[in-house]
């Protein structure tokens, strides 16, 4: 597996916009969302239980934003630390 930053999609020609929105986090997500050719959201667990589910706000948009989209669960590398840190 291969992590890629901004700078690396941006030189394989994929745009990649952030923004930062105030409101409810569904409803601003599924607003941004409405003009996107692709959703990609992070989720994180709550443990092994949480491990199983989707979390409440990615599980929604997958129910309710007609778009395709991507969840990418939180992976800690593997000193236990979040791989994208490094």
């Amino acid at each position: 597996a291969e992590i890629l930053g901004a700078d690396d999609l941006d030189a394989r020609g994929v745009e990649v916009a952030c923004h930062f929105v105030e409101g409810r986090t569904r409803h601003a997500l599924a607003e941004w969302a409405d003009g996107a050719d692709l959703v990609v959201m992070g989720a994180r667990s709550g443990g092994a239980f949480g491990a199983a589910l989707l979390g409440s706000v990615s599980g929604w948009l997958l129910h309710n934003v007609d778009r395709p989209m991507v969840v990418v669960p939180h992976h800690d590398g593997p000193t236990g630390t979040d791989a994208g840190s490094n």
